[in-house]
Formats: C-alpha cells, structure tokens, sequence
C-alpha cells in the first residue's frame, strides 16, 4: 500500500512500552516485561514510537524505514487502522504528517530530531530556599533552553532560551530498543518569545 498526499503509513508495536532493557554493572544486559496497561496517563502507557512504511508526496523530512515519535493518542485512532497482527501484537496504520508527527530517531543515539514545527528543549533547574534553610530544586514554569530545532527552522535556534504559555511543554515518554527515552516537546506556536541573552 503507498501513502497518499500528507499521509504516512506506519506499523507500530502495541507492547512497545512494556519491555525494558537494563544494563547490568558487568555489561549484560537482562530485558524485563513490565505489564502497563494500567498506568496512571495515556503518555506512559499508549504506543508513541513506529516505523514508517511509506511516505505520502511532499514529504521531504522523513523516508522508509525512519523510526518516528507521535502523540500518544495517534497510535490508537481504529479509524485509521489498516491491518492488525494479535499473535504479534503489530498495528499498520495511516496517519497524517502534521503537527503530531514530533520527531524522528537518531538511530544510533536514540535522540528525537524534531519535526513539523516543534522543538526539543530542556528544563531550567532552579535552586529554591525555604525558611526553614532547606535547599530543593524545582524547574521554571514557562521558561526553557532549545536543545534540537527542525532543519529548516529560523525562529529560534540551539542554545537559545525561550518564554512559552505555562503548561505548554510537552513530555515525550517513548522507547527505542527496549529502552524507556524523555524529551520536552515544544510547538512553535507556544514560544512567546526569545531571551537576548542566557543567565
């Protein structure tokens, strides 16, 4: 089956967040199967990471056989489900390039290079005393660094430090090789403004 206009077809595992790979002190590796279908919020639980199969027209940053991240919600539309695998626990289905597609994977670091107008950042840690003289550390609401932008992204670049809506960052959980990966996503639409210069 070939993709259409700005669509992808893509196969996904459904399991894809339940196996886990450790990495022993010795430098085995043991692989566990943690069931987690019944996490706490859809991001922990629903698949976000699949293969792409075919590349509608148009399509310029992504090809067959890139590995990318999706919201989590996307993976599990029934609407837009081609075939399904039970005994392999395999999904095909076609989804559109939009805002949704986040980023692909770097094969070999397993790091997301963003896609589609979004972002990845990093939190800002900030040391906060109490009365009571006890340091802790909590992270700014509305302010992060740009870790990775698109290619042909001109707004912000690397390194700079941008003001977004609060609550606009967005958590990746995904997984790539049985390991669990984070990164903060941030859409081009949330960043308010930039930062002259770093403190």
């Amino acid at each position: 089956m070939k993709a259409k206009r700005k669509q992808l077809i893509v196969k996904s595992y459904n399991e894809q967040k339940e196996t886990h790979e450790i990495k022993m002190p010795d430098g085995e590796s043991i692989r566990l199967y943690i069931g987690r279908r019944y996490g706490e919020n859809s991001r922990e639980i629903n698949p976000t990471v699949c293969e792409i199969l075919s590349v509608g027209e148009g399509i310029s940053t992504v090809e067959v056989g890139d590995y990318i991240i999706v919201h989590h919600n996307v993976l599990t539309n029934e609407g837009q489900i081609i075939k399904t695998n039970l005994a392999e626990q395999w999904t095909i289905l076609a989804i559109h390039f939009d805002s949704t597609v986040y980023a692909k994977i770097n094969k070999d670091t397993a790091e997301p290079i963003p896609l589609n107008g979004n972002c990845i950042g990093k939190r800002i840690k900030q040391e906060v005393k109490s009365t009571m003289h006890i340091p802790f550390e909590t992270t700014l609401d509305t302010t992060f660094d740009i870790v990775s932008t698109p290619e042909d992204f001109t707004d912000v670049k690397p390194g700079d430090r941008v003001l977004c809506y609060k609550l606009s960052d967005y958590e990746m959980i995904y997984h790539f090789n049985n390991q669990e990966k984070k990164a903060i996503r941030i859409w081009k639409e949330d960043i308010l403004g930039v930062f002259d210069k770093v403190c």
